[in-house]
This record gives structure tokens, C-alpha cells and sequence, in this order.
């Protein structure tokens, strides 16, 4: 899916540089709390692919402990692809790419959790209704992203006026 040639943190689940997440984290400005979750993050992704090169080989293993093979799942702030969004239109581009993979990566499941939550076979074909259901539900994560997208570019354009302020004086 995503060039190998490529220090990305987790080609996988998070496809983008440590310098690119810091030049992210450092467009709101220079400021010591961005940078400790520039830190956070970059662990915390590198802890949860090493858990899952783990859990693979404990699963290859023919282990069956949940605590062994079910990897650890970081979660951090989705304002943060947000922000490497706005770095430049390639990495817009590499999000907009990386955000089609997560949908498509959960889009079966998503139709069998609602067929079975609607009492139908899950390996049916799905109805009509089921469909739409999700394609509601996907136009709405849009506008959501969309209006996020807004936010953070809105929040640090007043942050990028005021320190532009703040430099003059």
C-alpha cells in the first residue's frame, strides 16, 4: 500500500516519518506540551507494531493466551492526521490514502456486525437497507473529518496570527 523505501513509524497502521509527525506537532507552535505528544505518539505506535510482530509470532506458535496474542492498540488524537494534513498536499494525499485503507480495512465487518444486529445472515448479501445504513454513517465521518479539518486549520491559523502578533511587539 505504501512505498517500503520509507522510515514511516508503522508502515501498516501509521504510515508517516517521526520527522513528519513532529513538523505536524510543531505547526500549532513551538510548544513544550506538543512536543511531549510528538513523543507520546512516536512510542506509543512503535510499542503497538513491536506488540503485533509479537502476537503474530505468538500466534504462530499456536498460542491461544489473549495475552499473548492479542497485540496492544495505541490510540491518539485524531486532530493529529489532522494537522499532517495540512503540512503539504503530498502528505494530504498520503492521508487521504491512509484514511480509505482504515475504512476498507473494518468495511466487512461493519456489514456483518450490522446484519447480524438486524437478526440476517451475515454472509447474506447485505439489503438495501443495510447499506445505506453504513453509507449514512460514512457520509457523516466525512463531514465530520471535513469540519475537523476546518477546526485545526482555523486553530492554528488564529495560533500562526497571534505569534505573528506577538512577534512584532
Amino acid at each position: 500500500m505504501y512505498s517500503t523505501n520509507v522510515d514511516y513509524l508503522d508502515p501498516e497502521q501509521f504510515p508517516f516519518t517521526e520527522s513528519e509527525l513532529r513538523a505536524a506537532m510543531a505547526l500549532p507552535g513551538h510548544l513544550p506540551a506538543m512536543e511531549q505528544l510528538a513523543n507520546d505518539i512516536v512510542t506509543g505506535i512503535r510499542d503497538e507494531r513491536d506488540s503485533r510482530v509479537r502476537s503474530a509470532a505468538a500466534i504462530a506458535r499456536g498460542s491461544r493466551d489473549p495475552l499473548e496474542i492479542n497485540p496492544e492498540i495505541y490510540l491518539y488524537p485524531y486532530e493529529v492526521v489532522a494537522l499532517l494534513a495540512e503540512l503539504s498536499p503530498d502528505l494530504e494525499q498520503r492521508v487521504a490514502v491512509w484514511r480509505r485503507h482504515q475504512h476498507d480495512a473494518v468495511h466487512a465487518d461493519r456489514i456483518r456486525q450490522a446484519m447480524s444486529n438486524a437478526g440476517l445472515d451475515p454472509r447474506a448479501a447485505p439489503p438495501t437497507s443495510i447499506t445505506t445504513e453504513l453509507a449514512v454513517e460514512d457520509d457523516l465521518r466525512e463531514r465530520q473529518w471535513r469540519a475537523l479539518r476546518e477546526t485545526v486549520r482555523a486553530d492554528w491559523l488564529r495560533f500562526d496570527h497571534h505569534a505573528d502578533r506577538d512577534s512584532v511587539t
